[in-house]
C-alpha cells in the first residue's frame, strides 16, 4: 500500500494526503517551490508561516470546480496543522512523501517507509503507453 504523506520536520507529526490533495505537492514541484530528493520519492517544503499561506492561497486548478470544496478543506487542516501557534516569520520544515506503510503486529504500530525512486519510476512508468 502507498500513501502520500506531509511530515512536520519540525515536530515529526505525519498528516496522509488523499490522492486530490497531494496536488498542492505536484503544483509546488512544477513551480520549483521545494527541493526533490535524489534517492527518495519526497521532496522537501523550506519555507516561512508567512510564505506558506501565501503559497495556500495562490494554488488553484484550472478546470476541477467540483474538487473545490475538498481543496480548501484540506488546505485550511494543512495550514492549520503546520501553522498553529506560530509567528509568521517562525520558519516551517515540511517534507511530502510518497510511503510504504508498514504495520508491526508486536507494537500494533504503523511506520512509513518512503519509496525509493528506482522502484517508484518503472511502476509510474508502466502506466505510459
Amino acid at each position: 500500500m502507498q500513501v502520500a504523506i506531509a511530515k512536520n520536520l519540525d515536530t515529526k507529526e505525519i498528516l496522509e494526503l488523499d490522492d486530490i490533495t497531494f496536488q498542492f505537492v505536484l503544483w509546488l514541484n512544477e513551480n520549483n517551490y521545494i527541493e526533490l530528493d535524489s534517492l527518495y520519492a519526497k521532496s522537501t517544503l523550506k519555507t516561512t508561516v508567512k510564505e506558506f499561506n501565501e503559497l495556500n492561497n495562490k494554488m488553484t486548478f484550472q478546470g476541477e470546480d467540483e474538487l473545490l470544496v475538498p481543496q480548501i478543506n484540506y488546505f485550511v487542516e494543512l495550514n492549520t496543522w503546520v501553522c498553529f501557534g506560530k509567528d509568521e516569520n517562525e520558519e516551517i520544515n515540511l517534507s511530502f512523501e510518497i510511503c510504504d506503510v508498514v504495520y508491526d503486529s508486536k507494537t500494533m504500530k504503523e511506520s512509513y517507509n518512503p519509496i525509493e525512486l528506482t522502484y517508484l519510476i518503472p511502476f509510474l512508468n508502466s502506466f505510459e503507453k
